[in-house]
């Protein structure tokens, strides 16, 4: 009798236990989907950049407005341009740089509130030793509601 009143208790607690498993894992994904939910309700809107240099003998430019191509530089040398961001209302602005560029670039200015126009500087500075060829990266920038 004591034995089978033991697994009856046994199996209470382990059917309560399953519970607050249950319980944890509805809150854990809850939380999840909130902060999923609201970071999208906040995006605005995304632009994604191709960067591209070079390295070379030479200094030479390219003024193509749809991707940002600092043309080709020596070693050592520094290209910088410049991108107009536009908007009517006000905005959370957050650039991020990824790929070969990404050690290299710098950018005037980042995570501010823009309304209206704004001008952003990037600037890419090649190491003294860099070897000649083609570099290239993308400019990621958030547009989020503030």
């Amino acid at each position: 009798m004591k034995n089978s009143m033991m697994k009856s208790d046994k199996k209470k607690m382990d059917s309560a236990l399953r519970w607050i498993v249950v319980a944890i894992c509805i809150v854990a994904i809850a939380i999840a989907l909130y902060s999923l939910i609201s970071s999208l309700v906040k995006m605005s809107s995304i632009r994604t950049i191709d960067v591209n240099f070079s390295i070379g003998d030479y200094v030479g430019f390219n003024l193509d407005q749809e991707v940002l191509n600092f043309g080709t530089t020596i070693p050592g040398g520094t290209s910088t341009r410049i991108v107009e961001l536009v908007s009517d209302k006000p905005l959370k602005v957050h650039i991020t740089v990824e790929g070969q560029v990404k050690d290299w670039m710098k950018i005037s200015d980042n995570d501010f509130i823009m309304d209206g126009k704004k001008e952003v500087g990037f600037a890419i500075s090649a190491p003294v030793d860099m070897p000649k060829g083609n570099y290239t990266g993308k400019v990621t920038i958030f547009f989020m509601k503030p």
